[in-house]
C-alpha cells in the first residue's frame, strides 16, 4: 500500500453538536453503519467523525469536486475502537 496524499482536517464541536440535530445532517453525512456507532456519542465522537471524512477528501485531492461524497467515505472502529477508512466508489477509484 501506497500513500496517495495526506488530509488534515479541524471542526468545531460546537457547530457538529447543533448540525446532528438536524436528521437530514446526519443522514448526508454518516453512513448507517456510522450513525448506529456513534448515536449514543458525545458530539466529539460525531465531530471526529466528520473531520476524517473531510480529511480523506482532502488526501484523495478532491475535496467537494470529482464525485466524491461524504457516503463514499466511512469511518469506522475496531472493538479496541482503533479507526480506519472504508472507501467506495469514486473515492475508492481515486485511492486505488
Amino acid at each position: 500500500m501506497w500513500i496517495k496524499g495526506c488530509g488534515v482536517d479541524l471542526v468545531e464541536i460546537h457547530r457538529i453538536q447543533r448540525a446532528i440535530l438536524r436528521e437530514r445532517f446526519r443522514e448526508r453525512v454518516y453512513t448507517p453503519r456510522e450513525r448506529e456507532y456513534l448515536e449514543h456519542k458525545h458530539p466529539q465522537s460525531w465531530a471526529a467523525r466528520f473531520a476524517a471524512k473531510e480529511a480523506v477528501m482532502k488526501a484523495l485531492g478532491t475535496g467537494w469536486q470529482r464525485g466524491v461524497g461524504f457516503d463514499q467515505i466511512e469511518i469506522v472502529s475496531d472493538s479496541w475502537g482503533k479507526p480506519a477508512v472504508h472507501l467506495t466508489g469514486k473515492a475508492l477509484e481515486l485511492a486505488e
